[in-house]
């Protein structure tokens, strides 16, 4: 039986729990009862610091592109992060 490498989950983990810590941002958008895209952002203490956050992921479901659904999610995180 090989081992299961808990690298991925340990990521995941110090992800969510730098969201719960202030370092980074998660947003979401649904379209009804769908998931049609998601945003990312991490700020460590130098970018703290300096006014700056570092965006590390933005997708939109391609059923959704097209429909300002980017635009949306941007709006939030830099709202959040001010």
């Amino acid at each position: 039986m090989q081992k299961r490498k808990k690298t991925k989950r340990n990521n995941w983990q110090e992800r969510l729990q730098a969201v719960i810590d202030g370092k980074s941002w998660m947003y979401f958008v649904r379209v009804g009862d769908q998931l049609a895209g998601m945003v990312g952002a991490y700020q460590d203490d130098d970018d703290k610091e300096n006014g700056e956050a570092e965006v590390i992921a933005v997708y939109v479901d391609q059923g959704y592109r097209g429909q300002k659904q980017s635009r949306l999610l941007m709006e939030s995180l830099l709202h959040g992060l001010t």
